[in-house]
């Protein structure tokens, strides 16, 4: 998988939507350990891990769980800076996703949706971040999303709307600095 430019401070960023066999256990890009930055758990599960990974411009991400799931989704990201602020919703029942981070200017933040749907396509309709992917992994009952943005003030939105959406998501988001 490609993880851009090596450079000493660069951070690989991994967003994971799965349902079952959870906990992740243990997160590895390119043999590097992640650290786990942000997690919201329902019957599906979203979390977020990173780790400093200086060399390379590929990588295997390796992901250990505790059980047997039914699916899993990871989106990757390249940034520069540490975890500064974490947000976590559990929007059971609603189709509003709220995810506001305390930021700063030129911060960056990534966000996860892990949902069960009603009917394909489910649309995950960020409301300032841009969605990088959607993807369903069983056919169309579960799907996860992930958006980003570079904050330009005091907060950052990464909620949004979805769309056909049953129950059980799960959603966190964190600011990079």
């Amino acid at each position: 998988m490609a993880i851009g430019a090596a450079s000493s401070d660069r951070r690989v960023v991994v967003a994971c939507a799965y349902r079952g066999g959870g906990p992740i256990t243990g997160v590895t890009i390119g043999g590097v350990s992640a650290a786990l930055d942000v997690a919201q758990s329902t019957a599906n599960s979203a979390e977020i891990w990173s780790a400093i990974v200086p060399t390379g411009t590929t990588a295997t991400v390796a992901i250990a769980l505790t059980g047997a799931g039914s699916g899993m989704g990871i989106g990757v990201w390249r940034v520069v800076g540490d975890p500064v602020d974490t947000a976590t919703m559990s929007p059971t029942n609603q189709s509003t996703v709220n995810l506001s981070l305390d930021t700063q200017s030129g911060d960056v933040c990534i966000a996860v949706v892990s949902a069960r749907v009603t009917s394909p396509p489910p649309v995950m309709s960020w409301s300032a971040a841009t969605g990088r992917y959607a993807a369903d992994w069983d056919g169309f009952a579960r799907t996860h999303a992930g958006g980003d943005l570079v904050a330009s003030g005091a907060s950052a939105d990464m909620g949004g709307s979805l769309t056909n959406f049953s129950i059980d998501a799960a959603a966190v988001a964190v600011a990079y600095r």
